[in-house]
């Protein structure tokens, strides 16, 4: 199963987001995006981590958010991972808008979007109904 990408629609997002469960998916969004200096899927130790391109033209951003799900993860440790990686891209979308103080709502809103979306396609890319 391809990647899933995340529908912009967030006001003002400046950034493409993909998500990938696998290093098979992540391989192929690197693939399309022209990377060569490839990071790591999911550093050694870890179980989840977002990664940030710049493409061309160098407005063009991109955030690959991975996740490595095991047998023993559990639903909350699944939530917490996704709540903290979406937290990082979050914080990639206002430095990337030059917003160094958004609205306490706004911020939770958005998170909360980003969460929602993001575990929408993870749980679909694990097989799951959403």
């Amino acid at each position: 199963m391809k990647a899933k990408w995340l529908a912009p629609d967030l006001v003002g997002n400046p950034l493409k987001v993909a998500v990938c469960m696998t290093e098979k998916q992540y391989m192929k969004v690197m693939k399309q995006m022209n990377i060569t200096d490839i990071p790591k899927w999911v550093a050694d130790g870890k179980d989840a981590t977002v990664h940030h391109f710049e493409g061309k033209p160098e407005r063009d951003y991109v955030t690959v958010f991975c996740m490595r799900v095991r047998d023993e993860t559990t639903v909350v440790e699944f939530a917490g991972l996704v709540v903290h990686e979406c937290v990082h891209i979050w914080q990639e979308i206002c430095e990337r808008l030059g917003e160094s103080h958004p609205s306490r709502e706004f911020e939770a809103y958005s998170i909360q979007w980003l969460t929602q979306q993001v575990m929408w396609a993870a749980l679909e890319l694990q097989g799951y109904r959403t």
